[in-house]
């Protein structure tokens, strides 16, 4: 069985700098994306006039902190996949988190991008013109995904992009990390030109980002409209993905189309859900607090 990941030293890492609490295990995932944009907003002279709280729902206790919650202390908070905001939400500065709805009444709330997994390193994309794959999927096959697995074993037997042989790769898991290493996966989607984002256990998914990063085309489920998702080219499917076949095939009529949305995914993930490009955006929001 794999072990699930110890990214303590970035963990350790985050707790030591000042004005920080960090309730996060070290087997969290976010924690080397999280490294990466504290530090970079360590480096802003408003850093300092702030409390900060990596924080999580617990499964099993209540949510309790060190740092006094109140107008300046800064909250990113994790693993409410349900979409649950904590009932303290008012009493904080502002509250990011990656699991958000417009729907959700806080006027301190914001999105975050749910960003990469930590295990799965960042790959040169492929130049598009030497892509070889033209179809990619690699997941746990759960409950939420029935109607996803029987549309792709249909286009996996019968699409042909422009009457040539399909060049897809399709893994399937019995559960979560079980599939193709981290590096392997990486490998792949940075040759892939199609990207297969069905939802998990909630509508935000690594994938996305890990998709977006590598300048794939993305198709994916309904998303929540959040800021780093405006200008992101995507294919939305319905939830059983039955038009996929249609879909691909409209999508393979126009070569410059498919070049054109790869180059600005590549552009949106630079401009929005680099660390550098995070951290800009919490440091904007969190300076009104300021005024």
């Amino acid at each position: 069985m794999k072990r699930f990941p110890d990214f303590s030293a970035e963990r350790n890492w985050l707790a030591a700098l000042p004005n920080v609490e960090i309730t996060l295990p070290p087997v969290y995932s976010e924690l080397p994306w999280l490294k990466a944009v504290f530090g970079v907003l360590q480096q802003s002279p408003l850093f300092a006039h702030f409390n900060w709280v990596l924080g999580h729902i617990y499964a099993d206790r209540p949510e309790q902190f060190q740092t006094p919650l109140n107008r300046k202390t800064i909250m990113l908070y994790f693993s409410n996949e349900d979409f649950r905001i904590p009932t303290y939400i008012s009493e904080l500065g502002m509250l990011f988190t990656p699991y958000w709805w417009p729907s959700q009444p806080a006027p301190n709330l914001r999105a975050l991008p749910l960003g990469c997994n930590g295990e799965v390193p960042e790959v040169p994309p492929v130049p598009w013109a030497e892509r070889d794959l033209d179809l990619f999927y690699s997941g746990h096959a759960h409950k939420y995904r029935r109607g996803f697995y029987q549309a792709l074993q249909d286009v996996l037997l019968h699409f042909r992009p422009g009457g040539a042989e399909l060049s897809a790769l399709a893994v399937w898991s019995s559960r979560f990390r079980a599939g193709l290493d981290p590096n392997t996966y990486a490998a792949y989607l940075s040759r892939s030109k199609v990207a297969l984002i069905p939802r998990g256990h909630s509508a935000m998914t690594y994938r996305l980002f890990e998709a977006m990063r590598a300048g794939c085309l993305l198709l994916c489920e309904d998303l929540p409209p959040a800021w780093y998702l405006r200008d992101c080219p995507r294919v939305v499917m319905p939830p059983d993905w039955h038009n996929l076949g249609p879909v691909l095939s409209q999508i393979w009529q126009d070569p410059a189309l498919m070049a054109d949305m790869h180059k600005q995914t590549l552009d949106n993930y630079q401009l929005t859900c680099r660390p550098e490009a995070i951290a800009a955006y919490i440091l904007g929001e969190i300076s009104v607090i300021m005024a």
